[in-house]
């Protein structure tokens, strides 16, 4: 069998086997379903974040890149160390709860559509899509709303870095951020902020620090 994406010579007559076609459409078919969006949100690629296995146990179905805060492991799905310490250190699965002011910096971005009590795959950490409602053009900032799984809140300070803003206005809008990124303090201490929720001002600002 000859080589079918055997490279033209310049010069040379342009001679395009089916089977190399065919190659260049399933390459571009490729191509474009790896740039597919939901509803013209963001691409929605693999970002090299770090993943968990979260049960969806706030009481919604969950699209593609909603939120849920972080809860204690699944009963019975996650052995101690005690029990088996390589099991323990392989698939932890967590309780992802409706997000709420405790879940401040302890939370995830589901990847997947998730069905109420269903167990699928979440971003803890790295650079992932997420539809943020930006309460100022200038905030860099974001972390969880206080009773809202579709939506980060956007702040002075958070756990997620905004690095791309899909509007420079304010209202909800897609973002890129970067999940597991403290703001650090002013002074450049070594701690760092805990967002504090002002149920008054309906947003964050910042609170008292611990070590990271």
């Amino acid at each position: 069998m000859g080589d079918f994406l055997k490279k033209a010579q310049t010069g040379q007559p342009l001679d395009i086997p089916a089977g190399a076609y065919n190659a260049f459409v399933d390459a571009a078919r490729d191509y474009l379903s790896r740039r597919g969006n939901r509803a013209g949100g963001p691409i929605a690629g693999d970002l090299g974040g770090v993943e968990v296995l979260v049960e969806n146990t706030s009481g919604h179905d969950l699209e593609a890149f909603d939120i849920l805060g972080i809860g204690d492991a699944i009963d019975g799905a996650w052995p101690t160390p005690d029990d088996n310490l390589a099991a323990f250190c392989e698939s932890p699965v967590f309780k992802g709860e409706l997000p709420a002011a405790g879940h401040a910096g302890r939370f995830v971005v589901v990847l997947e559509p998730l069905a109420k009590d269903a167990i699928g795959p979440a971003a803890i950490a790295g650079v992932v899509p997420v539809y943020v409602n930006v309460q100022d053009a200038d905030d860099g900032w974001a972390d969880v709303e206080d009773g809202e799984h579709e939506t980060l809140l956007s702040g002075t300070s958070g756990t997620a870095q905004l690095l791309y803003k899909s509007d420079s206005g304010t209202g909800p809008m897609w973002c890129l951020a970067r999940l597991g990124h403290c703001r650090s303090l002013p002074d450049g201490d070594a701690d760092y902020q805990v967002p504090v929720w002002d149920d008054t001002l309906k947003r964050y600002y910042p609170g008292p620090c611990r070590a990271m």
